[in-house]
């Protein structure tokens, strides 16, 4: 279910995962980054009542680099609303460019520095990893990057 599709970003919910996907298609900062993350977070929190093992993918293969203010802000207010509503794992597709690469870092080290570890955050090379790993399969069978 398609829940934004915007040139900048899209924003889904595939229950068959289940997970809300959360795409960037291009540079984007300030509202336009946030707003979506806010649409995608509020859509998770409804989903979770139902399915319970519900998590999240940025699946940020296309993402531009992110400034240092947005992901400190996604840190500071999506994660924990998402650690609060019962989310449990966040997956990315790792990104081709290089600075968003080095945003990746910065989230994950920022979020397990913040979050203590409530929820497990993993990086693939694929979407399809991504989706399964949501799904509880065997990480051996993935293709996991370590940042």
């Amino acid at each position: 279910m398609i829940l934004l599709d915007h040139k900048t970003v899209k924003v889904e919910f595939n229950k068959s995962v289940p997970a809300v996907i959360w795409t960037p298609l291009e540079y984007i900062t300030g509202d336009d980054f946030r707003k979506p993350l806010e649409l995608a977070l509020d859509y998770f929190v409804k989903q979770v009542k139902e399915f319970s093992n519900t998590g999240w993918i940025c699946d940020s293969a296309q993402c531009k680099a992110v400034r240092p203010d947005d992901v400190i802000w996604v840190v500071q207010n999506i994660n924990p609303a998402y650690a609060k509503a019962g989310g449990k794992k966040v997956a990315f597709v790792l990104p081709e460019d290089p600075f968003a690469k080095i945003a990746l870092r910065l989230y994950i080290q920022y979020t397990r520095k913040a979050q203590r570890n409530s929820f497990e955050i993993k990086v693939f090379k694929t979407l399809n990893d991504s989706r399964l790993w949501i799904r509880g399969a065997n990480l051996s069978s993935m293709e996991e990057v370590k940042m």
